[in-house]
């Protein structure tokens, strides 16, 4: 059975014996989509919340910490003769 059809030939005798207004069953195969994430349960559910709950505030920290290291290079800078600027290790 190739995916364009709708009918497996399987059944084709069967249909051959019977009219167009005839009264048939039908056998449906629904094969569902596979989950994009599995889902937890329990103890592993209360630390994926947590997990996603610390990254979501670590990703909403990164502008402060840019703004905040900013700051302080500026800061440090005007300390520094002509156009020296203050270079931090900090990532």
């Amino acid at each position: 059975m190739n995916p364009e059809s709708k009918i497996s030939p399987a059944f084709e005798p069967f249909l051959a014996e019977s009219g167009p207004n005839d009264k048939r069953d039908a056998i449906v195969i629904h094969r569902a989509e596979m989950p994009k994430e599995i889902p937890v349960r329990g103890r592993l559910r209360e630390l994926k919340t947590r997990l996603d709950y610390v990254k979501a505030r670590a990703a909403a920290q990164q502008p402060v910490q840019a703004k905040i290291l900013e700051d302080y290079r500026e800061a440090g800078s005007k300390h520094l003769s002509g156009n020296q600027r203050l270079n931090t290790i900090c990532r």
